[in-house]
């Protein structure tokens, strides 16, 4: 699951946001994780973005794994994009 998140992920950063740059970590210990994909592309404004096929299909994956997702534009649009999906006791989501 977390490969299929990572790789659809990259296909909307170079797809939609024309990234030029992706960043991909992943932190384990034990059972639990935190994957994040940040990216330098052009960014979307949450409030007025329709959430996509490919967005949902992650959500579930995550779900599957008993991970928090979360797709956030950090900035402001124009500035990148962050997905995160984790499975970390001291992490609220």
């Amino acid at each position: 699951h977390l490969y299929r998140i990572i790789q659809e992920s990259i296909r909307n950063a170079v797809t939609h946001g024309r990234a030029g740059e992706i960043i991909i970590i992943v932190q384990s210990n034990g059972d639990d994780f935190d994957l994040s994909i940040r990216d330098n592309g052009t960014g979307f404004d949450s409030e007025n973005t329709r959430e996509g096929i490919g967005i949902r299909i992650m959500r579930l994956r995550s779900s599957r794994l008993e991970a928090g997702f979360g797709i956030t534009s950090p900035y402001e649009a124009g500035r990148g994009t962050c997905v995160r999906c984790s499975r970390e006791k001291q992490k609220i989501w």
